[in-house]
């Protein structure tokens, strides 16, 4: 586990900061419900 997250936090985390600066960066709250996802992901998919 820890070495997930050191992977996590020195190869994924930085592209948070890379595509928010680019305004391309979409959220989905992972923690609601499997129909509510979908719908988010789905919203965050037709905008492309």
């Amino acid at each position: 586990m820890r070495d997930r997250l050191e992977v996590y936090n020195r190869q994924t985390a930085p592209l948070i900061d890379y595509y928010s600066a680019k305004g391309k960066l979409r959220s989905v709250d992972g923690m609601a419900e499997i129909g509510e996802v979908t719908r988010q992901i789905e919203g965050v998919l037709a905008e492309f």
